[in-house]
């Protein structure tokens, strides 16, 4: 669902349609992300059993602080950024991890694939 909302989101944006753009990449990708992030990486559970997002920069502090970084940005930076964020945190130990989806978006997008995903992820000033 993530990289769905990703897709529909840029999509929507570069048509101009930027209230829609900013939910379905800041709402409800983030969600989709964040569940994921939960879930696969070990994290403590959400203090809000319906919010994935809840203190997220609590229970996983790098990514955490990454996502809320790149949520700052514009948007098309912000989707790229997390799409690059989801590959560097899940795909390496998640032999499910749907590469070739991830290689299609991109492509489709017209983004350029970066052996450093982390590279077009904006860092905070702490990191």
């Amino acid at each position: 669902m993530f990289l769905v909302k990703l897709y529909i989101g840029v999509g929507r944006y570069r048509s101009g349609e930027r209230v829609a753009a900013n939910a379905h990449v800041r709402t409800y990708a983030a969600t989709s992300l964040a569940w994921t992030l939960r879930l696969r990486l070990g994290a403590t559970p959400s203090s809000n059993p319906y919010d994935p997002l809840r203190r997220l920069e609590v229970s996983l502090p790098g990514v955490g602080n990454r996502l809320a970084d790149l949520l700052d940005a514009d948007l098309e930076a912000c989707a790229r950024g997390m799409l690059g964020l989801a590959r560097t945190a899940l795909e390496p130990d998640w032999p499910d991890f749907p590469t070739d989806a991830a290689n299609l978006l991109e492509t489709r997008l017209g983004w350029s694939r970066c052996k450093d995903r982390t590279a077009f992820m904006p860092r905070s000033a702490s990191s």
